[in-house]
C-alpha cells in the first residue's frame, strides 16, 4: 500500500506528475473563472466551448495524476 509520504516523494520526483496536477489546477482554475462571470452556469456549461474545454482537460489531467499515483513503487514489507 502506497503511504501518503511515499506519494508526496513522487510529486517531487516526478515531473510527468507534477505537470498534470499544474494543469489540472489551470484549467479547474480557468473554468471556475468563465462560471463565476454572473452568467447563467447551467447555459454556459452547453454553449460555453472554452469552459468545456478546460472542464475536459482539467478531469483529464486529475485522471493522469490519479493512474501515476496508483503506478507508484510500492514498498516490500519484510519478512
Amino acid at each position: 500500500m502506497t503511504t501518503l509520504r511515499d506519494q508526496i516523494q513522487q510529486v517531487i520526483d516526478d515531473d510527468d506528475l507534477r505537470d498534470n496536477l499544474v494543469q489540472a489546477y489551470e484549467a479547474a482554475r480557468g473554468a471556475y473563472e468563465r462560471l463565476s462571470n454572473g452568467k447563467s452556469p447551467t447555459k454556459q456549461i452547453f454553449d460555453d466551448k472554452k469552459l468545456q474545454k478546460d472542464i475536459k482537460e482539467a478531469s483529464e489531467s486529475i485522471r493522469d495524476a490519479a493512474v501515476a499515483l496508483r503506478k507508484a513503487p510500492q514498498k516490500q514489507k519484510g519478512g
